[in-house]
């Protein structure tokens, strides 16, 4: 929902980021992690150890410097191996790119 911006654009509340890597299916949903920060935030994905010789693989998705504040992030997992974050913004503008310049 949101309301509508200069010229008549309609400005959402949220910025949607739409990622996409194998295996993430195969994920359990407590090894995955997503924090954000006032203008940040950080995905990161755990992946198991294979044997007790290996170590673990980690992924991570950080973007600081966001276009404006935002106040939390949630994401919602898709089949196809498919995640979508929500940025949930503080305050209600429309963001012509992610990050500021």
């Amino acid at each position: 929902t949101g309301g509508y911006g200069r010229g008549g654009q309609m400005v959402k509340k949220t910025v949607k980021i739409y990622i996409e890597k194998e295996g993430l299916d195969d994920l359990p949903e407590h090894q995955i992690e997503l924090t954000c920060e006032e203008k940040s935030f950080c995905l990161l994905l755990k992946e198991p150890e294979k044997d007790q010789n290996s170590s673990a693989l980690h992924h991570e998705l950080r973007l600081p410097k966001l276009h404006d504040e935002v106040k939390k992030a949630t994401f919602k997992r898709k089949e196809g191996n498919r995640l979508i974050i929500s940025l949930f913004k503080e305050r209600e503008c429309t963001w012509y790119q992610l990050q500021e310049k």
